[in-house]
């Protein structure tokens, strides 16, 4: 006979939540702005800020994120998933693909979004925001060094670089959000419902899981955007 204890049950329950499989496609940009990024010695234009994502079917805790749901991406390497594609949930230290999150870049992320508040996510809120949060995880995600801290994160050096469309410098608009985010890191924070979502084939993202209510008006708001676009 197996005994299991309390943390041994909870322990196996966190590890079958991050198994779930969630399936999705990208269905349109949501608030944001195209940039242009060099990561080492390959420059190519993006668009930086909201990915909507239309989630079909999913399990566990991926249900609260049935309908069209804000993402941001942590790769930029993979093309989005524009067909019908299979995500795990699971722990951000498990994406990007090409190169996992140590826990302490992990931690830096929860930092990002515990300063955001939610702001990215707001499908009426301000593109230059969004675009300053999606470059903002690209920079922690790719040249966050714990050592160095606050001072490893800077958009302008390292491996990862941004800049407007053209090459000319970021809005001072972007780059105060951008600096104001890039604060909060070390902070240790923590965001309820923070999940990622890893495929092999197309961009890992990173989602919130939100409440039951609140699931439901951020999904008939998306749908909402979706449709304005499309006309």
């Amino acid at each position: 006979m197996v005994i299991r204890t309390a943390a041994t049950v909870l322990a196996l329950a966190a590890a079958a939540a991050e198994a779930d499989i969630v399936d999705m496609y990208y269905s349109g940009p949501g608030r944001g702005r195209n940039a242009q990024i060099t990561m080492g010695n390959v420059t190519e234009g993006v668009f930086a800020g909201q990915l909507l994502h239309q989630v079909s079917t999913a399990q566990g805790r991926g249900e609260a994120l049935l309908g069209a749901t804000p993402m941001f991406c942590t790769d930029v390497f993979q093309d989005v998933a524009w067909q019908q594609t299979a995500f795990t949930l699971t722990r951000l230290i498990e994406v990007p693909d090409s190169q996992p999150m140590s826990p302490r870049t992990a931690g830096a992320v929860r930092d990002l979004f515990a300063a955001a508040n939610g702001a990215q996510l707001d499908l009426n809120g301000s593109n230059d925001f969004a675009a300053a949060f999606q470059l903002a995880v690209w920079e922690v995600v790719n040249d966050y060094d714990w050592h160095a801290g606050r001072a490893s994160l800077n958009l302008s050096e390292g491996w990862f670089r941004a800049a407007n469309l053209d090459g000319s410098a970021l809005s001072g608009t972007v780059l105060s959000s951008v600096e104001s985010l890039f604060d909060s890191v070390g902070s240790g924070s923590s965001y309820a419902g923070l999940v990622a979502l890893r495929s092999p084939t197309a961009q890992d993202q990173l989602a919130v899981v939100p409440s039951p209510g609140a699931a439901t008006a951020l999904a008939g708001a998306a749908l909402a955007l979706i449709a304005r676009r499309r006309r």
